[in-house]
């Protein structure tokens, strides 16, 4: 046991009552995001796409916790679809997180068939990666893409996501974050090589004008 005279008894003192005020530092002191989210700038009609607001109940808002969110289905000119849905957390510190769809899609009656990421190329040479994932319910079939925005950029790991919300604590940024999320229904018989061309056609449409709207700089 130590001694109170003993000089290492004092340097872990000091090393104790350093991360209690490192700890509370973090903990009560925030910084709010100085722009809001601009969701309703993300347009309807975009090169033969349009777009229809999908309405979300009260009770499905709060068991989300996101300030602000977006559900929109699209039809290109072939009547092909793609559901849009984004959440925005104006803090994941004393807010509600975000609910990630690798952990929430079991609960609702679907199965992931398969999980990984893909990379995305835009034709002016800009990289996207996102995760994807091939989901099924037993009748249905879908492939959804997903990634969370904040501060840091584009993140496609959970447990970064929550890193990062440390890290903005420390230095002092605002702790805000999206989720954005993408789904293709997979009919029967679909070619999926097809349906991924479908979401790259999407997405070279959308991502920019997604991240236009959200407070990012990414």
């Amino acid at each position: 046991m130590l001694s109170s005279k003993s000089p290492k008894f004092w340097i872990i003192l000091a090393a104790i009552a350093a991360v209690g005020v490192l700890a509370n530092f973090i903990r009560y002191s925030e910084v709010r995001p100085q722009e809001p989210p601009h969701l309703e700038t993300v347009p309807y009609f975009v090169s033969g796409w349009s777009g229809q607001e999908l309405f979300i109940t009260e009770s499905a808002l709060q068991v989300l916790g996101a300030d602000t969110t977006l559900l929109r289905v699209y039809k290109d000119p072939q009547g092909k679809e793609a559901s849009l849905y984004i959440a925005y957390f104006d803090s994941q510190k004393y807010g509600s997180q975000i609910h990630s769809p690798k952990h929430c899609l079991p609960g609702g009656g679907w199965n992931i068939v398969r999980r990984e990421k893909q990379e995305f190329v835009f034709p002016e040479g800009q990289k996207l990666k996102l995760n994807r994932m091939l989901i099924s319910d037993g009748k249905d079939s879908q492939l959804m893409y997903y990634c969370f925005l904040t501060r840091s950029g584009i993140l496609t790991n959970e447990f970064m996501l929550k890193a990062d919300l440390v890290l903005n604590s420390v230095l002092r940024r605002p702790t805000d974050a999206a989720i954005i999320r993408v789904i293709f229904p997979l009919p029967r018989r679909s070619n999926p090589s097809e349906q991924e061309e479908l979401a790259n056609r999407f997405l070279t449409l959308f991502w920019p004008e997604i991240k236009k709207a959200l407070p990012f700089q990414a």
